[in-house]
């Protein structure tokens, strides 16, 4: 994934992302740099491109989770969650940190573009949402029978005033 992922977050103390990472442990992450390469015995667990209809279901099973907790229904929002998923995040620490998240940043107003990625048979999902008070980010880890494995939320940090190597800074506008 790009920048955008790596500025997802600096966690936003929601009980999220607490449930999230006990989640995780069950699906695979990728090795530390300095992990030696993968064997034929050892299967790659480097990010890869996301099957496209494999991300295109992940990205449907987010936005409607997302709308659920929107709406405050936490059965809908948790109906795809992976058991073990919804043992760690129950519905009462689920509410309670979606309304933080409201509380922080206001109404949700929109959807960014969706950007996706393979980790063995694991499809992870990254969603911008524009808030009336900021951009946060929803990253979205589904098996392959669609379940979500875990959900993590973060602040999307203000892009870099620096230009990258190749890159024109846009002249402002108005006057």
């Amino acid at each position: 994934m790009t920048n955008l992922t790596r500025s997802i977050l600096a966690s936003l103390s929601l009980t999220l992302a607490a449930g999230a990472a006990q989640a995780q442990s069950a699906s695979p992450t990728a090795p530390p740099a300095s992990a030696t390469p993968p064997t034929q015995s050892q299967p790659s667990q480097q990010p890869q491109p996301a099957d496209p209809a494999m991300a295109a279901r992940c990205t449907s099973t987010a936005k409607s989770m997302i709308g659920a907790l929107d709406r405050g229904d936490m059965t809908a929002a948790t109906k795809s969650f992976d058991p073990k998923l919804h043992e760690k995040l129950p519905d009462d620490k689920l509410k309670e940190g979606w309304a933080s998240l409201g509380q922080k940043f206001g109404q949700r107003s929109g959807f960014g573009q969706t950007q996706s990625q393979q980790i063995n048979d694991v499809t992870v999902v990254l969603l911008p949402m524009t808030y009336q008070r900021g951009k946060v980010g929803a990253q979205v880890a589904c098996n392959d029978k669609g379940a979500v494995l875990a959900l993590q939320i973060g602040q999307i940090a203000p892009p870099n005033t620096s230009t990258s190597p190749g890159m024109t800074p846009k002249a402002p506008s108005g006057g």
